[in-house]
């Protein structure tokens, strides 16, 4: 049999197929439950456009589709369930206008069902992802079972036709197909959202690479597409933008990043929203514009990270949209594979398939889906993707000659040229190690600062923080004798009666705890960073950065951040004695650092008495004389405060609003360290979400 006679068996084989699969949804679904889901108002618009020639953003057809869908029209508080899409996606719909809508949607479902399965056999030959006939077919029922395609294909999702678009135009890439890539890059703005981060990468790649088919043949398709639309409905460019804007008003849900930070501040979070997502979005184009001149394949991860990005930051991305994450985690799990990394294919197979129907099922709503849904899979991928990331890097740096794969050709040169390129290649490592660092902390800086910025005025003065501002007013020596009267020592209310000089609203009063806090986070990592490794140091400070209780006493008229800051420098000022030959900078730190925070809360002494114990504990005898030096001088200048502090301590030993604390109050401050009270419903999957993410990790190593 020739090779024009097999394809032709293929086709009909494969058309058989569709037909039955097709049947079978229309015979065992869409004639009892019609179904009226997402795909209804794209294929009622075009009904309209085609059969009648109305306008589908017309008010009209607007009102058609809402009594499709609900038997009536919406009610303002409903999804107005507009054709709210460009108008060359009712193209794609145009061949099904004809037919009643219950075989219209049973021919669409069966479609996204090849779209879900195509486009995963697509992405497993383009990684090489060799396996044997039932491996593969278990392989693309577990991904049937995957909840983004499962809900996807039932809502009638076009998310899956971007999907199979953006993995063929991958493969025509990959076999140099490029007039066919830009058309099926092209083809995926179907689903906008989609490609609105991954066409200008792609693009971008394809100028350095001088690959000018990609971006001729994509810019060539929208022209066409977009002009044969000008055509039909000449206004639709004004109509499209307008259906957006109210799409957006009636509903408000947004990226899984705004959710996120609305379930962590308890309320609106745009500013928090914008600063979190400007700063992914410009991580992926430092990264593409870093990556721009490599091969195809060593540009994958950048691309990995684009589409990580665009599901967590790119419009109303619903779950349907994260089937992008298929193409790294598919990546991934052919790599682990071919490194006989059978625990880390294993744990990915089990978080993509059992996590988000484990979150779906136990955060039901009535018959509707948590909003907690969208973001299990795209963190846990940005977390792995960071493992990863920083793997690859510690990889490199540690054995520069394996990461090279300097070709025989090369070996067999002068040694010296191989070395000085070895040499050469390890100071690049160096160097992207260094950017990568900067770029994250300082991308977890501005995170830091957005949360504890946002609502900062939006509590009034509180009793303790109203004494505070009372006794910030005073002078110095009233400072002194209201202090000593009550139960703190004075250090905060010295700072903060400087710091009045810039204003006494509460906004920029609380920015002194606002500025203490951020300090603190970047002192974090500094000491985890010197204590064990840049990669435990970018996650500590990821974890103060937005941990509950760190964001609350940072917008505090309170010393919690000063006292935290103080412990801080204390601790950093040990680490660096106990490693140094030449401990009189770190003694004077210590000593200072020591009584600042003896001067800010009066229980700064069980903490301070921690570096201590450890030096016992360790038998370090030459650290112990000097952290005694450096203590004793903290004392000297804690001194004054001595006489007061026992006095005080008298008061609350006499009298005090706290009861003793017993075992549920020590329950209570794990949680409260970790999350806060009361525990919202979705703590349990969010949990198990989090240790999820920690094995996948540690399964890297």
């Amino acid at each position: 049999m020739n090779r024009a006679a097999r394809i032709l068996v293929v086709v009909v084989l494969l058309s058989v197929l569709y037909a039955t699969l097709a049947y079978a949804i229309y015979m065992g679904l869409t004639q009892y439950a019609l179904g009226a889901n997402d795909f209804y108002s794209r294929w009622a618009g075009a009904r309209a456009l085609f059969l009648r020639g109305e306008n589908p953003y017309s008010a009209q057809v607007t009102r058609e589709i809402q009594i499709g869908m609900y038997g009536r029209l919406a009610r303002s508080d409903e999804d107005q369930v507009a054709f709210a899409y460009p108008l060359y996606t009712a193209f794609v719909a145009a061949p099904l206008v004809a037919l009643p809508y219950a075989q219209a949607q049973a021919l669409w479902m069966a479609f996204l069902i090849v779209a879900v399965t195509g486009g995963v056999i697509v992405l497993a030959r383009l990684n090489d992802l060799a396996l044997q006939p039932v491996v593969l077919g278990i392989l693309l029922l577990g991904v049937i079972a995957f909840y983004p395609a499962v809900r996807g294909i039932f809502l009638g999702q076009f998310a899956l036709v971007s999907f199979l678009c953006l993995a063929l135009a991958f493969w025509a890439i990959q076999t140099r197909r490029d007039a066919l890539a830009g058309v099926l890059l092209a083809l995926a703005t179907v689903k906008p959202q989609l490609a609105i981060l991954l066409l200008p990468a792609i693009v971008v790649w394809a100028a350095a690479q001088r690959r000018g088919k990609i971006a001729g043949g994509a810019a060539l398709t929208l022209f066409v597409l977009s002009t044969l639309a000008l055509l039909i409905v000449p206004t639709w460019p004004f109509d499209f933008v307008q259906a957006i804007r109210d799409y957006s008003r009636y509903e408000p849900v947004g990226p899984p990043v705004q959710t996120f930070v609305e379930m962590l501040a308890g309320g609106s979070g745009f500013g928090v929203t914008l600063a979190i997502g400007l700063s992914l979005v410009a991580w992926a184009i430092w990264r593409t514009l870093q990556t721009r001149h490599a091969s195809w394949q060593e540009f994958q991860p950048t691309l990995h990270l684009v589409a990580i990005v665009t599901t967590l930051t790119a419009g109303r991305m619903g779950t349907p949209d994260q089937m992008l994450l298929l193409f790294p985690w598919l990546a991934w799990l052919a790599a682990w594979l071919a490194r006989k990394r059978h625990a880390a294919a294993v744990l990915a197979l089990v978080a993509l398939l059992v996590l988000p129907w484990f979150v779906f099922v136990y955060t039901l709503q009535g018959n509707t889906e948590h909003l907690v849904v969208t973001l299990a899979l795209p963190f846990l991928t940005l977390a792995v993707f960071v493992g990863k990331e920083f793997a690859t890097v510690r990889c490199k740096r540690r054995s520069p000659s394996a990461s090279l794969r300097v070709n025989s050709a090369e070996s067999r040169g002068s040694p010296w040229r191989t070395r000085l390129r070895i040499l050469r290649s390890v100071a690049h490592y160096e160097h992207a190690l260094v950017h990568i660092v900067r770029g994250l902390t300082l991308a977890i800086l501005l995170a830091a600062f957005a949360l504890r910025v946002y609502h900062l005025n939006e509590r009034s003065i509180w009793y303790d923080e109203a004494f505070s501002v009372f006794l910030a007013e005073q002078d110095f020596g009233e400072i002194v004798r209201g202090t000593a009267a009550d139960i703190q020592p004075p250090l905060y209310y010295f700072l903060l009666h400087i710091w009045q000089g810039l204003g006494t609203e509460p906004f920029v009063m609380r920015f002194l705890s606002v500025g203490l806090s951020l300090a603190g986070v970047a002192l974090v990592f500094a000491l985890t960073r010197r204590l064990f490794s840049q990669r435990a140091a970018v996650f500590a400070m990821l974890f103060a950065a937005i941990l509950p209780f760190q964001i609350e006493y940072a917008q505090e008229l309170r010393m919690y951040a000063l006292l935290e800051l103080a412990l801080l420098v204390y601790f950093y000022s040990f680490v660096a004695l106990s490693q140094t030959d030449r401990p009189t900078l770190a003694i004077v730190a210590l000593a200072i650092s020591g009584a600042a925070a003896l001067y800010s809360q009066s229980l700064a002494v069980l903490t301070w008495i921690v570096p201590d114990l450890v030096v016992v504990a360790q038998r370090d005898w030459r650290t112990l004389r000097r952290l005694a030096m450096a203590q004793a001088l903290s004392l000297v200048l804690f001194a004054p405060w001595l006489v007061v502090l026992s006095g005080q301590m008298a008061q609350v030993q006499q009298a005090y609003w706290t009861t003793p604390p017993g075992l549920a109050n020590v329950l209570q401050l794990l949680i409260a360290f970790t999350t806060h009270q009361p525990l919202p419903a979705w703590f349990l999957p969010a949990a198990l979400f989090v240790t999820l993410v920690v094995d996948v990790i540690l399964a890297l190593e």
